[in-house]
């Protein structure tokens, strides 16, 4: 294992000096340099102290935009979006879940009162 490795969040936001969720944050708003195994979400992290070294030196706009341009109100806005659409689609999925229950039991039912009308 190399010394320029950094192998966890926590190494990570040690390294620069900072909590751990402002390094996530950083890596969201400001693209700090981290890699994810597998290329996933939510997989575990790593960086070299060589890239984020550069990525802290690289000068950043002073005009609420990151050093790419991009604005920072637009990624709030994006970020907030995914959220709430996050937690739309979590609802959702509890809905139909629920639906499908009410459904099968309806259907039970249906099926019983058939059954005790042939009789």
């Amino acid at each position: 294992m190399s010394a320029e490795l950094l192998n966890s969040w926590k190494e990570i936001a040690a390294y620069v000096g900072r909590g751990v969720r402002t390094v996530q944050r950083w890596e969201v708003e400001l693209e700090l340099p981290v890699r994810r195994m597998g290329g996933k979400y939510r997989t575990s992290v790593s960086a070299l102290k060589s890239e984020i070294d550069l990525w802290i030196r690289m000068p950043r706009r002073g005009t609420g935009q990151d050093h790419h341009g991009i604005n920072f109100e637009i990624r709030r806005r994006m970020r907030r979006n995914r959220e709430l659409l996050h937690a739309r689609t979590a609802s959702l999925l509890t809905r139909y879940e629920t639906l499908k229950k009410q459904i099968t039991r309806t259907v039970v039912i249906t099926s019983t009162l058939k059954a005790a009308c042939k009789k």
